[in-house]
């Protein structure tokens, strides 16, 4: 991670929320799933608040099953799923980032398409935060192995309250209260 990148702030103007294959068939699977979801809802609600762009995928649809009800319940209602066989989100038809530079991941598998995507936005140069609350695998291991090389690879690793704090900037933001209520 170069000095830059950790360094620079972020603003909601410049950022978009990717959430990665938050989907039904996980639901066993995943080690602390239920953390995931919410928390990725959490980052799902704080992004509509604050204006931010949502970007869903959906890793093979057809035997995996749709992105979990508790995260697409709070979804704008235009925000299309877009399905993918391949693990970066960002080889997804239709997949676009509306002209950020500041990409926030939250999603499963840590280790699979949460860093294949990381990686791919590293090197088109974009600042990528990987929301470690958010993100999920099989396994501990698994997961710890995926943080590690995407932060190697020059992502900052945050939590979901320090994600939106930083977006919200100040306590005086009109957005605060709301903020401040998914933190809670």
């Amino acid at each position: 991670m170069t000095e830059s990148s950790a360094l620079t702030a972020l603003r909601p103007e410049r950022s978009v929320l990717v959430v990665i294959d938050v989907q039904t068939a996980f639901r066993p699977a995943i080690d602390g799933f239920e953390r995931v979801v919410e928390r990725s809802r959490r980052m799902v609600r704080g992004a509509r608040a604050l204006e931010i762009p949502i970007v869903v995928t959906e890793q093979y649809p057809e035997g995996l099953g749709a992105t979990v009800p508790e995260i697409a319940d709070v979804l704008p209602p235009d925000t299309p799923r877009l399905p993918k066989t391949a693990f970066a989100a960002g080889r997804a038809a239709g997949f676009h980032l509306a002209g950020r530079e500041q990409v926030l991941l939250v999603g499963i598998e840590a280790h699979v398409c949460v860093q294949a995507t990381a990686l791919d936005l590293l090197r088109q140069g974009l600042l990528v935060h990987v929301l470690t609350d958010a993100v999920g695998s099989r396994s501990v291991e698994d997961r710890a192995a995926g943080l590690g090389r995407v932060s190697a690879a020059g992502a900052v690793l945050g939590t979901t309250e320090s994600a939106l704090l930083e977006l919200l900037g100040d306590a005086r933001a009109p957005q605060f209260k709301t903020i401040q209520e998914l933190i809670r």
